[in-house]
């Protein structure tokens, strides 16, 4: 039977109690996703008008029968190459500034968080110093909730493996509620990694043995 995977196939819960309850839940949320918007399509809730039989579909009920095609993309946001009128530096500038929203309030209170004004599935930090580096993540940060919302523990060793040693439980969740997407997250409940520390997977001078860039400190 068809099950959508992690990003990247990932398996960051191999060999743990959690990890059948966390594949279960992400298939059921991507599906589900696909689902609505494909619906959203046919009622005509994506524009002015409805697309009855949109090009869009999910595996789940018609397994895909063309092969992959190669995807070209150098991850440079367009919408921000048209904003800055194709300046580069203006725009890498724009991208790498730290900014604020309250997007994530509730209902109830104003809530403000960080930010960088960067595509999902392509997003960076510079780390100054002596030795500078630039760490890179692919991941959204649905991938981490999904993960905290099975299993906070491992969560917490990616962190220490991927960030730092010295990350703390205490620093990985939310000090109020907020709503992030669909979801509202309690108080005391992992907080999506929009401002530092975040959980980076980190391209250095080398990789594991899975494949996986590792946290080096050194690069």
């Amino acid at each position: 039977m068809f099950k959508y995977k992690p990003p990247g196939d990932l398996d960051d819960l191999h060999q743990r109690p959690s990890r059948e309850a966390f594949l279960e839940f992400w298939h059921k949320w991507i599906e589900n996703n696909i689902r609505n918007e494909i619906a959203a399509l046919q009622g005509g809730g994506r524009g002015d008008y409805a697309v009855p039989s949109p090009l869009f579909f999910s595996e789940a009920d018609t397994p895909a029968q063309s092969g992959a095609l190669p995807v070209t993309w150098n991850a440079y946001p367009l919408a921000v190459d048209r904003q800055t009128e194709q300046n580069p530096t203006e725009g890498w500038r724009y991208l790498d500034t730290l900014r604020s929203t309250t997007e994530h309030s509730t209902t109830s209170a104003e809530v403000t968080t960080r930010f960088r004004p960067q595509d999902e599935y392509c997003e960076w930090h510079w780390y100054d110093g002596e030795r500078p580096r630039i760490a890179f993540t692919a991941e959204g940060p649905e991938y981490w909730i999904a993960l905290a919302s099975q299993d906070m523990d491992r969560v917490v060793e990616l962190y220490r493996e991927l960030v730092s040693p010295e990350v703390r439980l205490e620093e990985l969740l939310l000090p109020q509620p907020i709503v992030f997407g669909e979801w509202e997250l309690p108080a005391g409940f992992y907080r999506e990694g929009r401002s530092p520390p975040h959980p980076w997977r980190e391209y250095s001078r080398g990789r594991n043995q899975s494949g996986r860039a590792r946290y080096d400190p050194a690069s």
